[in-house]
């Protein structure tokens, strides 16, 4: 029997992820087109953070070594404020504050997410999700280690847990640990066929043995 929802973040709560995608193109507003363009290129691979993808346009740009560090620093500064104000203005979900009232009367429910752990406290506060949530769990931990906190949070076993995700990583996070797991189907993702139950979104969450299965 479930008795805890994690909830991933971005793509499930808000529909952040192209929020994110789009303000890469202006990180490097200070710049001239080819800056941008190297940029937008790199995160375009979605391979590594924040921290990798302005590292490696930096150091493609030519960028002495020395200054690269406090660039780095100055420049993920201006990623975030960016995508903290495109979700606070447009990021979340329709239906899903209401979704989550109805979930926290009957679940525990917590955050697992890869956004920094300070700045997505602070967004969550600001969308006034806050109150739904036991826990709000972000990097530099990883999903998984995330997973089993709860788990330690809540004393439960880990069949008692789901995880609610929309990319691979939240799957084999979920896998890993033991719980059970539901994908939100997106153009990200691209999800079918898949060996897991799929939803378009969690406001589709009415009765989980329909989903799960006994």
């Amino acid at each position: 029997m479930i008795k805890v929802i994690v909830f991933d973040f971005d793509g499930v709560i808000v529909d952040s992820n192209a929020l994110k995608e789009n303000a890469w193109s202006s990180v490097f507003i200070d710049r001239d087109d080819r800056a941008k363009k190297i940029i937008e290129n790199i995160a375009s691979s979605r391979r590594g953070d924040r921290f990798y993808i302005i590292e490696r346009a930096l150091i493609e740009l030519g960028e002495p070594k020395e200054k690269i560090p406090s660039l780095v620093d100055y420049y993920a500064n201006r990623y975030n404020d960016l995508v903290f104000e495109n979700i606070i203005n447009h990021g979340i979900f329709q239906g899903v504050p209401e979704s989550l009232n109805n979930f926290s009367k009957r679940y525990s429910l917590y955050i697992n997410s890869a956004t920094p752990e300070q700045p997505l406290k602070e967004i969550v506060e600001r969308l006034e999700l806050s109150n739904y949530f036991k826990g709000i769990h972000g990097s530099p931990a990883s999903k998984l280690d995330n997973l089993k906190r709860v788990k330690e949070l809540e004393g439960i076993d880990k069949g008692s847990i789901l995880m609610v995700g929309d990319s691979d990583v939240d799957f084999f996070a979920a896998k890993s640990a033991g719980v059970k797991f539901i994908g939100v189907r997106n153009s990200f993702n691209k999800w079918s066929n898949c060996e897991f139950p799929t939803i378009e979104s969690i406001n589709e969450i009415k009765d989980l043995s329909t989903l799960l299965g006994p």
